[in-house]
Parts: structure tokens; sequence; C-alpha cells
């Protein structure tokens, strides 16, 4: 192993399975809903994808769908799961159980912002912004990446955590990842020392606007 990158941790953070509601098209934050077969088979065929690296621990959201996908990929990589409320999606309030285009008219409104008005954008007081998201998450991973040193963690969450996180890594921004482009096999592995992250590669997202 390269000595630079001897004492990084290695972060692979993966969405959930698809759900009902991902099938319904309906907005979930808090709430939740079931998987579905073919989130459980994403599942399963992620954990035969994770068998390739040496995984160290396993962390999850601690709301279902989450926790029921890292039990299915935990399973053949023999690892105890971890829960954390740090790592749940975004929190909607009364727009839970809503279609997902009740986001446009916000989504429509953080494409006009730059990086920083983004961050601090609140479409309503009940929703969290990015920045009370980044706020549970980021402290969350440099405690990780501290208490892992030199270790591969896998991290099952959510898609706009993830959505969110490349927003403020500067991989991309919300132009570049309508809701939707986030797939439910989606992978992002982010290298850290502690204090500097940087996204490695990311693989199940789709980098574009709406057509």
């Amino acid at each position: 192993m390269n000595e630079r990158r001897k004492n990084h941790t290695n972060f692979y953070i993966i969405r959930h399975g698809e759900t009902q509601w991902n099938v319904e098209r309906r907005i979930q934050g808090h709430s939740d809903s079931p998987l579905t077969k073919r989130g459980r088979t994403q599942a399963s065929e992620l954990g035969e994808h994770l068998l390739r690296i040496e995984l160290h621990a396993v962390f999850s959201s601690d709301l279902g769908r989450a926790m029921k996908t890292a039990q299915i990929i935990s399973h053949p990589l023999k690892l105890p799961i971890i829960p954390s409320p740090a790592l749940r999606e975004r929190r909607f309030a009364h727009l839970e159980g809503l279609p997902v285009t009740s986001l446009k008219s916000i989504d429509d409104k953080l494409e006009a912002l730059d990086a920083f008005g983004q961050f601090t954008f609140t479409s309503h007081p009940a929703i969290e912004s990015d920045m009370d998201m980044m706020d549970r998450v980021m402290p969350f991973l440099e405690t990780l990446s501290s208490q892992h040193n030199g270790k591969n963690i896998l991290l099952v969450t959510h898609g706009g955590v993830i959505r969110c996180l490349l927003v403020h890594l500067k991989r991309a921004t919300y132009k570049d990842l309508h809701h939707g482009a986030i797939t439910n096999k989606a992978l992002v592995h982010v290298r850290s020392n502690g204090s500097f992250f940087a996204v490695e590669k990311t693989s199940g997202i789709e980098f574009h606007p709406y057509a």
C-alpha cells in the first residue's frame, strides 16, 4: 500500500435497496417503507460485490430500509451492524409520503443558488437544510476516520445523504444530481485522513441534469 495513504480510512458509502415508496415515487425522509423483492436482490448483489474488499466494520442508518439492506449485505461479510441516526435520510417533515414531484420547486431554488447559499437554504423550518444534515454526518465521519485509521468501512445510508455529501465535497452540484440520480445500487468511495475527505470513485450515479 502506498505509504501516503496507509493511514487513510476508506469509506464505502451505499444507498439502501429499492423500497415500496421508491416504486411509488413517494418522499420517505424519516418515514419508512419495506424493501421490495428487487431491493433485497440489489442488497444481495452489493454484498457479493463487497466481498472483494476487506471490510473491517459496517455502520448503517437506523431507519428500517437501511438496516435491512445492511443485514443482507453483511450476512456474507459476517460483520456486526452498528446503527446510527447520523446516517439517516433528510427529515422532510410534512412532505413525507407525498409524491417526489413535490420537491421540484425546492430543487429549482437550490439550483439557482451558489454553494454557500445551497447549504444555508431552508425551504421550511421543519425540513433539514443541507447544513443541518452535514452538521450530523461530517462529525460522524471524522470520528469514524480517527477510530478506524487505515481501515475499510461500509456505510449504508440514503440517497439524500449521498447527494448532499457529494455537493459538500465539491464532487457535484445540484444541477448535476437531480432526484433519481442516486440509484439504489449507488456506491461512493471516499478516502479520509480524519480532516480531509476526497471522493475516489462512484458507481450507480447519473451525473447530469434533467433532459
